[in-house]
């Protein structure tokens, strides 16, 4: 093991039980004595094995490996930490940050949570057609208080945006002549909403989506994830893996897509094209 800090070599080593006695006692020493050894692993382990890491300096040694013992079971952490130092990164400064990069450099995926609205048939109104798959926002989290409104573009049409929570209209626009829009004033951090489109052509009025097809729905990001994303662009604006899977974590797969497709290009390898891929995966 070297003198200045436990390497990636060490790290795989003892995660395959193959350090002889004296070397996990020079590990146990080397984590009671190096506060930026010990600050990296407790983070790596912490949601799975914060007990069997946690230590005071005091400890005795014996302690010290029984705890290292125990963390052993908890393979796919340090595997993820493994592959974090592998790509060269230092810890980030969140610990929840280092666990989800490494659970997404360890299983080549991130996870986007479930859609705000399906593409399944309601079942009062029908199910969705190829038009009403065209207006976005649709079924996604959104960043920005003051999204970009997209639909299709009927011929000689003006148009009047309308967003409504919980049936209730909270925004209008006024008539339009171009097929997107973006609300001058801002939505709620944290909230839901759909909307639809007024079609009006000559003497003829219609809605986008036309009935009885249901109208898409979006969130508008929450205010502590809008804040963690704020930071983590903030502190890491070239860092496309950790704003990706951040982005994916909170539902922004717009984002998410763009950001790990960046990071597959920037760092060309079967498992970052499979990483960026998994965005779009069903699950």
């Amino acid at each position: 093991m070297q003198n200045a800090h436990i390497d990636i070599e060490d790290i795989l080593r003892f995660r395959h039980g193959e350090m002889s006695g004296p070397e996990v006692r020079d590990v146990a020493d080397h984590l009671a004595a190096c506060r930026e050894c010990s600050t990296l692993v407790e983070e790596m382990f912490a949601h799975d094995a914060a007990a069997a890491l946690s230590f005071e300096i005091e400890q005795p040694r014996s302690r010290w490996r029984y705890r290292l013992a125990m963390a052993a079971s908890v393979s796919a952490a340090v595997v993820g930490l493994s592959l974090l130092l592998w790509h060269g990164k230092r810890p980030y400064e969140r610990s929840e940050w280092n666990t989800l990069v490494s659970e997404a450099l360890t299983q080549h995926a991130v996870t986007i949570p479930r859609r705000i609205a399906t593409d399944e048939p309601d079942e009062l109104r029908g199910a969705v057609s190829s038009t009403a798959s065209q207006l976005m926002p649709d079924g996604t989290v959104v960043e920005s208080t003051r999204p970009d409104f997209l639909w299709p573009a009927v011929a000689g049409a003006s148009y009047v945006v309308i967003i409504a929570r919980d049936g209730q209209p909270v925004s209008v626009s006024a008539p339009l002549l171009t097929n997107h829009w973006r609300p001058s004033t801002s939505l709620s951090r944290g909230t839901t909403y759909e909307w639809q489109v007024r079609v009006t052509r000559g003497d003829e009025v219609s809605s986008l989506p036309a009935p009885p097809q249901r109208n898409p729905g979006f969130a508008v990001l929450g205010e502590a994830a809008a804040a963690d994303l704020a930071a983590a662009q903030s502190a890491h604006p070239r860092d496309h893996l950790l704003i990706g899977v951040l982005a994916a974590h909170y539902g922004l797969r717009e984002k998410a897509e763009r950001e790990l497709a960046q990071y597959a290009a920037e760092h060309p390898s079967a498992s970052a094209n499979e990483l960026a891929a998994s965005v779009n995966r069903r699950r």
